[in-house]
């Protein structure tokens, strides 16, 4: 969707919010921060699909050690402030074009993983119906 382009929200629903913990009745659940575990393929448990979105990111870049220290951590703000510090020595690396060509196809196996895997929360998908989903986030222009 083009972001320039004014939009006609009666038939959508944004869900950016800070999780917290009101957050379980709303539509917060949509969001890439919104705590679920799921099990990828590589065996291991994730707690939201931006801890996924940013193990991966770091491996991908070639960063192997620093995507060890991000899967321990827990909370989506530290692995995001982790993650933005150990990429930056990755950005002018062959690797890091390779992450940028395949974060899109990253996010949405986070995003299959985290519906498939947590029925409640594919209930609660479903009943949105035919909604344009919109990622409001105040400050992330890209998702």
């Amino acid at each position: 969707m083009d972001k320039d382009k004014p939009r006609n929200l009666d038939n959508a629903i944004c869900f950016y919010e800070k999780p917290n913990a009101s957050s379980q009745t709303s539509h917060a659940f949509l969001s890439v921060h919104y705590y679920c575990k799921f099990v990828a393929s590589d065996n291991r448990e994730y707690n939201c699909c931006s801890h996924y979105y940013h193990v991966y990111k770091l491996i991908i870049a070639g960063a192997s050690k620093e995507a060890e220290e991000a899967y321990k951590l827990t909370s989506g703000e530290e692995i995001y402030n982790y993650t933005k510090k150990a990429e930056t020595a990755y950005y002018n690396a062959p690797n890091w074009k390779i992450w940028e060509s395949r974060k899109d196809e990253i996010m949405k196996t986070a995003t299959r993983l985290k519906f498939e895997q947590n029925p409640g929360l594919m209930e609660k998908l479903l009943i949105t119906g035919d909604k344009l989903l919109i990622d409001d986030h105040p400050t992330d222009t890209y998702w």
